[in-house]
Parts: structure tokens; C-alpha cells; sequence
């Protein structure tokens, strides 16, 4: 599911119908930290460990680089921002490299791209 994920969303940014901008870098940090949030109240109610937020996995693993808890939860912070802001860089590199997408018609959908000519 997580590959998937990943590749309906590559196909997006290659096909043109969608693009980062900075202010989606914050938008799907805000949203991921919102994730968090409901997955540390979960774990809290029920005794379970969703993103290892309760405590690091048995098996190491990249956090116990990040110190204990709860100072590790602010390095997979750290690690997802600056994940996000690589991903928003690379996409500002291939527009360049590749040139500008289709054009997006206002009020059209969201990445409905406009036709070579217009119907009139």
C-alpha cells in the first residue's frame, strides 16, 4: 500500500496534474504531525504503539540514533521536514530541467489540463 502511495503520487507530479509548492511542504507536515497526534491518542487509550510513538521498536532500527524516548519523536520530525522540503526541491529541478507542464484551465478540476485548442 505504502509503494503504491508513492507511485500514484510520482505519477501525478510526472503526468503535470499536480506540483509542490512550498506551501504544500507545510500543509502535509501539518497533516502528518495531525496523524500523530490521533495515533499518540490511540496508543494512549488502548496500550498499543502506532509510529512507534510509545516507545522505539525491539529491533534496531534508525531511532536509537534519535536518543530516547520522547527526544527521538522530534528526530522523526526532523527527518520527515527535511524529507519533504527534498521532495519539493527535486520537483523544482525537473520543472526546470522538463519545462512547464500542461496548463491548468481555472475552474476546470483540479488537474484538468487544457486542450491544444480551444473549442471556442
Amino acid at each position: 500500500g505504502h509503494c503504491g502511495a508513492v507511485l500514484g503520487a510520482l505519477y501525478l507530479l510526472a503526468r503535470g496534474r499536480v506540483g509542490l509548492t512550498l506551501a504544500s511542504v507545510g500543509r502535509v507536515f501539518a497533516i502528518s504531525n495531525g496523524y500523530a497526534a490521533a495515533a499518540g491518542l490511540i496508543n494512549w487509550s488502548l496500550g498499543i504503539n502506532l509510529g512507534y510513538l510509545a516507545r522505539k521498536p525491539v529491533h534496531p532500527s534508525a531511532l536509537d540514533w534519535m536518543g530516547p524516548w520522547p527526544y527521538y519523536i522530534l528526530g522523526m520530525e526532523t527527518m520527515a521536514l527535511a524529507g519533504f522540503v527534498l521532495c519539493w526541491q527535486l520537483s523544482r529541478l525537473l520543472d526546470r530541467w522538463a519545462g512547464p507542464g500542461l496548463p491548468v484551465e481555472p475552474g476546470a478540476g483540479a488537474g484538468r489540463p487544457v486542450a491544444s485548442g480551444s473549442a471556442g
